[in-house]
């Protein structure tokens, strides 16, 4: 995708048939990375999974589009995925998009 904002870098998982999400490049989207042993990241800042329903909530206060774009590691656990969108629920928003790569034939 290409000079996203504020994110974590991670091993994204790839996909034959990608979606182009061009509000990904908003400044003020809301980004949350998952890395491969579990540390979640808003934007660049570390954080404990049970306080990122506060964060989005006040992005979304302060003005950010009401969808959460995650960028989980290929190799993480489902687990910690499933913290993450049990998170972006408790704070009331519905939208969540996976960053994911092109996997290009040769």
């Amino acid at each position: 995708m290409g000079d996203l904002p504020a994110r974590v870098s991670v091993d994204l998982p790839k996909v034959v048939f990608p979606k182009l999400v061009p509000h990904a490049r908003r400044e003020d989207a809301i980004f949350v990375s998952i890395t491969r042993s579990g540390d979640i990241f808003f934007g660049y800042e570390r954080i404990p999974s049970d306080t990122l329903h506060e964060f989005v909530r006040k992005a979304v206060k302060s003005g950010s589009e009401d969808v959460v774009y995650i960028n989980a590691d290929a190799h993480t656990k489902y687990k910690n995925v499933e913290k993450v969108a049990d998170e972006v629920a408790l704070s009331g928003l519905q939208s969540v998009v996976f960053i994911v790569y092109e996997l290009r034939k040769p």
